[in-house]
Order: structure tokens, then sequence, then C-alpha cells
């Protein structure tokens, strides 16, 4: 047998092999050659498929981009807010007719922890999403004091609560931040 042959053969069977043997599916050309996350310039219109979040970002506010997703959470950084990031998750255990009970929970989590203080809470009522519901504790953990700005909006399909979850240097001023979330409540709608 010449060379080119059992060369040809040797690859034929590789390629068998390989495809009987390997159920997992391959990345696509496009997915191996997309840049990490990190090396992604921000992109202000997002459309990130809805899947078990049910949810997704039609625009952003100026600023801010979206940096990680995993299931329904979403984790977002505003520009030039390096020791800030906003978590955007769904909430099922909260009904999104019951959001006073998330707030209820967030002041329960600061009162048992070792360092939290729960700051103050309140209720904004606005055109696009009805009433939200917002709270804020603060938690000093080794000599790192944060605080925890939380806002519950109905998720669009009203069978839970969305928890937009700002997490940020210990500040007195929590209405810019409020500010800042209740611009993100409005950017997300159902669906893909």
């Amino acid at each position: 047998m010449h060379q080119w042959t059992k060369c040809a053969a040797v690859a034929a069977i590789l390629v068998i092999v390989g495809a009987c043997g390997n159920d997992e599916p391959q990345p696509s050309v496009a997915e191996s050659a997309a840049p990490a996350a990190e090396e992604q310039a921000p992109v202000r219109r997002v459309h990130e498929p809805s899947g078990p979040a049910g949810y997704h970002f039609e625009e952003l506010p100026p600023g801010w981009s979206i940096t990680s997703r995993s299931g329904d959470r979403f984790q977002l950084a505003k520009l030039g807010a390096s020791e800030s990031w906003v978590v955007v998750s769904v909430e099922p255990q909260i009904p999104g007719d019951e959001l006073e009970r998330g707030i209820q929970q967030q002041e329960e989590n600061a009162r048992r922890s070792e360092g939290g203080e729960h700051r103050e809470s309140g209720a904004i009522d606005t055109e696009e999403l009805g009433t939200i519901v917002w709270s804020v504790n603060r938690f000093d953990e080794d000599e790192e004091v944060t605080d925890d700005l939380v806002v519950f909006m109905p998720h669009p399909s009203e069978y839970a609560a969305i928890s937009l979850r700002y997490i940020y240097p210990a500040s007195d001023d929590t209405s810019t931040r409020l500010v800042d979330l209740v611009a993100l409540a409005k950017s997300i709608a159902p669906g893909a």
C-alpha cells in the first residue's frame, strides 16, 4: 500500500471514529473564533435569548453592559464603576404580586448576618412597571463595608419576581443607584 493510501485510510478511520464516539456538540467556527467576554467592547443594544430567564434586556441605559450570564442570572457593570456591579435574577419563591415578601427577606438576611444592618426600604410607583419595591442593607465583612440595594419588580410572566441587586462600596447616596436600577428595570422585556 502506498504512503498516500495509508494516510487516507487512517484519516477516514479517524473521521468515522470521531463521528461515532463523540455525542457532545462541537463549537461552530464562529463560536470558537469569538473573543472572550472580557475582550469584547461593551454593547449598548442587547437582545439576549430568553431561555430559562423568560426575559431579556431590550436596550441598556448608556454606560451599562452585560458582563456575564448564567441561566436566569445576568451580571451587569457600569462604565467607570469597577467596585460595583448589578446582578439580575428571577426569584421564583416570590410571587410577582407579593413583592413585599422579597423586602422582608432582605431585612431578615441583614439582621441575621454578622455585620449586617437594614438601612431603609420603600416603594416607587412607575408608569411602565407599576409599583416596584426596594431595600438597602449594609454589610461589614472583613473590614470591607458594602451596601446591597435590591429592587424587586414583577417578572413579565407575573409568576415570580425579578430582583436587581446593586452591590457597591458603602455610601450615603442611595438615590443615584436607585435611579440606575429603575432605568435597568425599565429595559427588561418578556421572552425572546
